[in-house]
């Protein structure tokens, strides 16, 4: 049987983040989830052709920057759009935007 330093109870961002610092700092970490896919919340859907968006992305611009740092989250794709504004999709094309 294996033994681990930590057992981090859920795949999404927070157990994610949380095993990746367990890990730098040297233990044994195994992540366990009732989901076939990580990342809970900020896991990304397909919402066009060649459009992928965030499931958490109204959050997202509250992720501190050393995490996103960290985790070299802008090497594996993370682009972070204008935090000042919220689009609301509508299927007929006439979007809702706000400014702040």
């Amino acid at each position: 049987m294996t033994k681990y330093d930590a057992i981090v109870i859920g795949a999404g961002h927070n157990g994610l983040i949380a095993a990746f610092y367990l890990a730098k700092a040297g233990h044994s970490v195994i992540v366990l989830d009732s989901r076939a896919s990580p990342g809970g919340c900020a896991s990304s859907k397909t919402v066009g052709e060649g459009f992928t968006v965030s499931d958490c992305a109204q959050w997202i611009t509250q992720l501190d920057p050393k995490i996103v740092n960290d985790l070299k989250l802008g090497q594996h794709g993370l682009s972070l759009g204008d935090a000042k504004s919220t689009i609301a999709l509508q299927v007929d094309g006439d979007h809702l935007v706000i400014k702040g």
